[in-house]
């Protein structure tokens, strides 16, 4: 598991570039790397939270995961979750611009994202990652197979 933990701490140091007001809370999942990001230091609904858990894909059929591919060369999960806006359920509480520094620093590590939406009125955590909450998918570049970690 030690390539996804260098992609999270890649991922916590960027965000800590491009959102230094936010609070990270780092943990674990299974042997997955969580990280809880908020506007505060206790995260409080409504703010711009979001629960990041980086999940290696596992493979069937192959004796090591070095000798796994996928289609985009990334073996690699970030799954995110975020809350939903009062007014719109498709829609999260953060900000365009904010989201936009988060999305592009997600990005940059080239691996598969999840996007979940949780209801509107509770922090995001794990157990909010569940097919029911799943709005989209963003593939890792192909073109780039090295980029990140």
């Amino acid at each position: 598991m030690a390539r996804v933990d260098d992609i999270m701490k890649l991922l916590q140091a960027q965000l800590k570039l491009v959102l230094p007001a936010y609070t990270q809370a780092p943990g674990s999942n299974s042997g997955n790397p969580t990280l809880t990001l908020s506007q505060s230091a206790t995260p409080t609904a409504g703010q711009e939270n979001a629960f990041i858990q980086l999940q290696m894909k596992t493979y069937s059929g192959f004796p090591t995961i070095s000798l796994a591919s996928s289609v985009d060369g990334r073996p690699d999960v970030l799954q995110i979750v975020v809350e939903a806006d009062a007014t719109t359920a498709a829609r999260s509480v953060w900000t365009e611009i904010d989201w936009a520094l988060f999305a592009h620093e997600a990005m940059a590590m080239n691996v598969e994202i999840e996007l979940y939406i949780r209801a509107n009125g509770s922090v995001p955590v794990l157990t909010d990652i569940t097919s029911g909450n799943l709005v989209g998918r963003v593939l890792a570049d192909p073109r780039h197979p090295n980029v990140g970690m």
